[in-house]
């Protein structure tokens, strides 16, 4: 009788959403269910074509990388045990990202449907919000109105949508009024929400007056 072993490997990433040029993680996690031991485990993996690989961490065993393809020698599983990768990537272009990964081993796999795994996310151009505050002067004085503006910008590359900015009064102001340039606020216990709605790279300024 042929000793088995049920490999399996799942994927995860640190993000749901990928950002043009921004680097992510994908999470690799390949495990033993036995019930024996599992010798001279490969596991091979395929890039999407839009990102650049970047590096590569294993808990166990060494790898080596041709092109777009990741193959991994990852030695003996014991059942039970858990090899973790942790793979950087930084997408290059929008698109879905499609990484795929196949483990095997010496032994035969009583399950060999949960060998091959397949994750899929997205790359969209990202936002670069900002806010700043700008005081009307250095100096308030007690009982004085002063004013300054809550600026709000977006520095692109892409437009962003359902933009919010929160802002929390001093203790010791007390609202006055408000003048937004666009979109809508509220008040309530001492803080100030704006809800600015769609923002294209730009400024968009909310001066207020405690």
């Amino acid at each position: 009788m042929q000793r088995g072993a049920d490999l399996r490997v799942q994927l995860t990433a640190s993000v749901g959403v990928a950002v043009l040029g921004q680097p992510f993680d994908y999470l690799i996690a390949v495990t033993n269910a036995g019930p024996h031991l599992a010798t001279g485990v490969q596991l091979e993996c395929t890039l999407p074509a839009l990102v650049r690989f970047e590096s590569l961490e294993t808990s166990q065993g060494q790898w080596e990388r041709t092109g777009n393809t990741v193959n991994a020698g990852l030695g003996d599983l014991a059942p039970g045990a858990l090899v973790a990768l942790r793979m950087t990537v930084t997408p290059e272009a929008e698109g879905a990202l499609v990484l795929g990964a196949t483990v095997a081993a010496v032994e035969l796999d009583p399950a060999p449907g949960n060998n091959h795994a397949e994750f899929v996310n997205d790359t969209r151009l990202g936002a670069d919000l900002a806010v700043a505050l700008w005081p009307e002067s250095d100096d308030a004085l007690v009982g004085h109105e002063f004013r300054y503006a809550v600026v709000a910008s977006n520095q692109g590359p892409a437009n962003a949508a359902e933009v919010a900015v929160t802002h929390r009064l001093p203790e010791q102001a007390v609202l006055v009024s408000v003048d937004a340039n666009l979109g809508s606020w509220e008040s309530a216990s001492g803080q100030v929400s704006w809800r600015v709605g769609g923002c294209p790279p730009g400024r968009r300024r909310w001066p207020s007056s405690p």
